[in-house]
């Protein structure tokens, strides 16, 4: 698919000109586009086997496959629920961030009581 469209770029006039194609191909999206499937391939390639093996001390990929993640920003273009909600958000900012401050006072509180009371049992169900 990738290389379909810098193929199909490349057909565009629009991007004929000097370093068009390029300036698309290493724009940001498309750059997220080619990372999110370039590292499955690079091991497909030099190991011969679609079976991911460097367990979760790899970070570095699971990074880059959370950056696919940013590919849904794409679809903002194509429907109106994004900007409806960024409108919600945008107008209700004081109150959700009251909130949010309320559930982390609330969530500290009762985690330190919980903690307070049952710090001193020895029941070995809950060890």
């Amino acid at each position: 698919e990738y290389i379909v469209k810098v193929y199909a770029i490349s057909d565009d006039p629009m991007y004929r000109q000097n370093g068009g194609v390029l300036s698309v191909v290493t724009s940001f999206l498309p750059m997220v586009d080619l990372l999110s499937f370039l590292p499955y391939w690079i091991v497909l390639g030099m190991t011969g086997s679609i079976v991911d093996t460097s367990g979760p001390s790899n970070m570095g990929g699971t990074f880059v496959k959370a950056l696919r993640l940013l590919r849904l920003f794409r679809f903002e273009k194509y429907t109106h629920a994004f900007t409806s909600f960024d409108d919600v958000v945008s107008r209700n900012i004081d109150v959700l961030m009251i909130t949010g401050f309320s559930a982390l006072i609330l969530w500290v509180f009762f985690g330190s009581f919980l903690y307070f009371t049952e710090r001193d049992s020895l029941d070995d169900e809950m060890a």
